[in-house]
């Protein structure tokens, strides 16, 4: 029986659906036209403006939804006015956990290894330590003073045994809620029930019948003030658990939070996304739950969510300023990816950051680290409350509660205590200063390091008031990175949050092991600081421009009352536009008679292996697509005009620049899925020719592909056929009814199967490539060197199903199949359900790995070259069971680069990464071993380089960590060649630039 290999399709799309903006302080007669022509709505109501009146949060906000035409137009009509400003206003995305905890060790650790299942085999203990928690059960609470302490999550279960008598009930709302929920229940005529109720406030707050919270999520009561409505029931689980390690009562049964004086107050911002397990809140509604817990009397904020740099908004900032400036503690999680970067708004200045640590003290596997964060809490398999209809995965006891890790679960533990040292009587200012002073020393074997210790109630309480100088820096500091500076700086803030101190003085330490980085500024006395007093001083080093970008420095304060020290990130950064002078660089200027703003740009993979880096211009709304070509020529690029396409709503699957008929003038491709029939789907081609005008030459009939027999992926190949460039690709299908034998008319058919092809689109229809072993099967079609792409060659792995001992064989298919030779592999490689690797070797070489039971990586390269084949194989070093390779991403024949669950390396050199497993976000260098990470990608600011040098050692280069500015923006990578290019494009200074890595 045949082994059948499924190939996933992957689809290379520009952005053309519609996206969310928020526009800040339009005009009244911008504001009609957007929301007329285009949908726009105000954030705020005139409530909720009248509430923020005497903040400095920006309340003229309106919220659009835009594609890019409209986005153009709209930043046209705002052009004339200074003040206005257009962001977008992504989805924030809650920290997903996974259970890996034990019964509330957190609270109380009694020494008790802590068990964690890896797999189905496979279990992991942790001996725990005793007193390796946060101290919750050493001082007694004031009863007669609770504290309000606001949830901002996926909502509460409100009726849970533990968190029913802890949840803030407002009973008169309570009330009129419940008549106005038999109202919806009892009356056909529901639009009088709205009327009748939605300005039923009773408390005057501006939220009518928020008996127990409010939710941003819910539909509007329609004539209500404020968006919104009282449902605030928990449809995942997440904020019910954060809520319960809070405040859990104790009742003799289920489990108990850190403290029991406590008001929680339900805010629900977020919504099961239908294409992300992990919860999702916009913007917006983030910052108006803020809002609300401040009108609700919150005295702590507990976020247990976060999201990247190029997520931020300045709306998200101001409402945290606002927070803060109402003396409200907002605390938030510090990320659940294992690296250094920042994280927000938990790298918002203020807000206390928080990680996780496991039953032994030691920092959590999972958790973010650095400068950044504050302090650390019990985060690792956590037991909490759960909400009822949801059974509980992990704790099988009731289903009531359920264990859960992640930073989600430290952060609470930090609210707990936060509300404890405000029920003793500290003032948010006091309870800030004791929460850090008092934490417990953190000493870690694994060299990831954070601001304090970890929290700890009974050390916390029983600090001293008196001075304490902070560094106010959260995101690491920005080197500003240019060729051939002597030195370089960056901005040290720091910040007196205690009492007045005298002969407060600095000494600055690097921490940094690369070779060539000095301090220049190693001493600063600064005098005396009041408290609330800020400073912030420069700090001049020296550092090789070529050498690594990220810093690390110890600064060490001390003053006649304190004598600390605290880290302070630093991070190299090179600003990208056409006046930044870098030697690798080259500007080409466009030549265009109209300008590029609010375009897509994306690049053609040239299949001619000529030097030129092409691009395609694009723009789309709801009635047009329309494209054009920036085409380089020498030392210019030139633009052509505009095309528009007989399409709506397109996604473009494959650019390509290919000599379509041989006659060595290559031909412009497009190939894309046309969404207006959702039914169809067909994919569609056009061609151009080099003037960018349309080209009558048919790649399929009507230039048209209906994927009836096997789908065509954007990923497909260009091969010669007949003498003509083709797509080719292997799917799993049918062959076309040209194909089949034709049966007699008293024949029974056989039934045809869908298995793995060789494909060809021609410009007849499409055909398979039979192979001569009747159990012999293509299974994977090899990366294309740069010389095979122009000559039209693909080369396949195919291979059979017999037995234990598989046979493979490599062809090339150039206007016929030619088989070039057969291989074994060890009967633990099995090519059959094998997947490539992600990325392997733009150079041409593809490359498959497996893992064995020992936690190996086990790497099969294969390459193709003047039809000769060659088959590296190698055993990737093993590590321990939780940091075991997961992914290989390249491999050369010598040199792999891998992913493990936390980290990216080489060998036994290895390099926090910065992005999850769940998806591959880099891309590959072709000029060396290494990876480039989009700045769209990256949890901090701009993009950066994961270079491996001669000697296998992992870093990220200074040089490469590039931001562009002034209207430059990025474009993507070309790798063809040795030669890796960076490519940026400035539509208002009309440059093109090309950077060579």
């Amino acid at each position: 029986m045949r082994n059948i290999v499924i190939f996933a399709t992957f689809f290379l799309s520009f952005n053309l659906y519609a996206k969310s903006f928020l526009i800040y302080n339009a005009p009244k007669k911008l504001q009609l036209k957007l929301k007329t022509e285009y949908g726009a709505s105000e954030v705020f109501t005139q409530k909720e403006k009248q509430l923020l009146a005497a903040s400095n949060v920006i309340s003229n906000v309106l919220k659009v939804e835009l594609d890019e035409s409209s986005l153009k137009t709209v930043k046209s009509l705002s052009a004339g006015h200074k003040n206005v400003k257009i962001e977008s206003n992504p989805n924030q995305t809650f920290f997903s956990t996974e259970p890996y905890e034990d019964l509330q060790w957190g609270l109380q650790n009694r020494g008790k290894d802590l068990i964690e299942w890896e797999s189905d085999i496979d279990v992991v203990s942790t001996s725990g330590l005793i007193g390796e928690d946060v101290g919750a059960f050493t001082l007694k609470e004031d009863p007669s003073k609770r504290i309000r302490v606001a949830v901002i999550d996926s909502g509460i279960d409100v009726e849970h045994p533990d968190l029913k008598d802890q949840i803030l009930r407002k009973e008169d709302e309570c009330v009129n809620l419940k008549r106005y929920q038999e109202c919806l229940a009892t009356n056909p005529d529901r639009a009088s029930c709205h009327e009748s109720f939605a300005k039923e406030d009773a408390d005057g707050n501006g939220y009518p019948m928020d008996c127990s919270g409010w939710n941003l999520s819910d539909t509007d009561i329609p004539g209500a003030s404020v968006n919104g409505g009282p449902n605030i029931q928990d449809r995942d689980g997440h904020g019910t658990h954060v809520a319960g390690i809070i405040g859990a009562k104790r009742n003799k049964s289920g489990t108990v939070g850190v403290t029991q004086n406590v008001e929680i107050i339900p805010v629900q911002v977020g919504v099961r996304s239908s294409s992300s397990s992990a919860q999702e809140a916009p913007t917006d509604k983030i910052a108006k739950g803020i809002l609300y817990a401040i009108v609700s009397g919150a005295q702590v904020i507990n976020l247990s969510l976060g999201w990247r740099f190029d997520q931020d908004s300045v709306l998200m900032r101001q409402m945290i300023e606002h927070a803060l400036e109402k003396d409200v503690l907002v605390v938030a999680a510090a990320g659940n990816d294992a690296h250094d970067g920042p994280v927000y708004p938990c790298s918002y200045e203020g807000v206390i950051c928080v990680a996780s640590h496991s039953v032994n003290g030691e920092l959590s596997s999972f958790s973010n680290y650095g400068a950044h964060v504050d302090i650390a809490a019990p985060g690792t398999k956590i037991l909490s409350s759960w909400p009822a209809g949801i059974r509980s995965r992990i704790f099988t006891q009731e289903d009531a509660y359920e264990y859960l890790s992640g930073t989600s679960q430290a952060a609470p533990h930090v609210s707990g205590v936060l509300a404890r040292l405000l029920n003793l009587g500290n003032t948010p200012s006091q309870a800030l200063v004791k929460l850090l002073k008092g934490s417990r020393p953190f000493k870690n074997s694994s060299g990831k390091l954070i601001r304090n210790g970890k929290a700890d109630f009974a050390l916390a309480a029983k600090q001293i008031e008196s001075s304490f100088i902070y560094p106010v820096n959260k995101s690491p500091a920005l080197v500003k990175w240019e060729e051939g500076a002597s030195q370089r700086s960056f901005i040290l803030k720091l910040e007196n949050l205690g009492l007045k101190t005298k002969n407060v003085s600095l000494t600055i330490e690097s921490l940094n092991k690369a070779k060539g980085i000095e301090l220049i500024t190693k001493n600063l006395h600064l005098g005396d600081l009041d408290s609330k007093e800020r400073i912030q001083e420069r700090i001049y080093f020296t550092a090789p421009y070529e050498g690594a970008g990220e810093f690390l420095f110890k600064v060490k304060i001390k003053s006649d009352q304190e004598d600390k020290s605290y880290l302070v990130q630093a991070k190299a950064i090179s600003l990208v536009d056409p006046d930044s002078v870098r030697s690798d660089k080259t500007l080409f200027p466009i030549v265009s008679d109209d300008e590029l703003s609010n375009t897509s740009l994306n690049l053609f993979e040239d299949q001619t292996n000529s030097s030129s880096i092409d691009l395609l211009a694009l723009r789309a709304n709801a009635n047009d697509t329309s494209v054009s070509l920036l085409r380089q020529t020498q030392d210019v690029y030139h633009k052509s005009p505009w095309v528009k396409l007989p399409v709506k709503n397109p996604v473009i699957l494959n650019l390509s620049k290919v000599d379509l008929e041989g006659d060595s003038s290559p031909e412009y491709v497009i190939t894309l899925v046309n969404l207006e029939d959702r039914k169809k789907r067909e994919t569609k081609f056009f061609a151009f020719d080099q003037d960018f005008k349309i080209k009558r030459v048919l790649i399929a009939p009507k230039n048209t592909y209906d994927n009836q027999l096997a789908v065509l992926p954007g990923k497909f190949k260009w091969a010669l056929h007949n003498e003509r460039m083709v797509p080719a690709w292997i799917g799993v299908g049918e062959r076309p009814e040209s194909q089949r034998p034709v049966a007699g008319p008293w024949d029974v058919p056989e039934p045809e199967l869908k298995i793995n092809r060789l494909y060809l689109l021609t410009p007849e229809g499409v055909t398979t490539q039979e192979f001569p072993g009747d159990e012999e099967m293509p299974l994977h079609i090899l990366y294309q060197s740069p010389s095979s792409k122009s000559k039209g060659e693909i080369h396949i792995v195919s291979g059979d199903s017999f037995g234990y001992h598989k046979n493979y064989a490599t062809y090339r298919y150039k206007d016929g199949l030619q088989k070039l030779n057969g291989f074994k592999l060890s009967p633990y490689m099995d090519l059959l359900n094998t997947k490539p690797l992600p990325m392997a070797n733009p150079l041409g070489d593809h490359a498959f790995f497996s893992e064995n039971t020992m936690g190996n990586a086990r790497i099969v390269g294969i390459s193709v070259e003047n039809s000769k084949v060659k088959i590296d194989q190698k055993l990737a070093s093993s590590f321990s069971p939780e940091e075991r390779i997961q992914r290989v991403l390249s491999f050369d024949g010598k040199t792999e680069i891998y992913q493990t669950r936390h980290h990216l390396g080489s060998g036994t050199s290895r390099v926090p990464s910065k992005v999850g497993l769940s998806r591959i976000m880099h891309d590959i260098l072709g000029s060396r071993a290494g990876l480039y990470l989009r700045s769209a990608f990256s949890p901090g600011l701009g993009s950066e380089v994961i270079a491996i040098d001669n000697s296998g050692v992992v870093s990220r280069p200074a040089k490469w960590f590039t931001l562009g500015v002034n209207d430059c923006a990025e474009t993507g990578l070309v790798s063809e060649g040795a030669q890796d290019t960076l490519v940026f494009v400035c539509p208002t200074s009309a440059k093109v630039i090309h950077f060579k890595l």
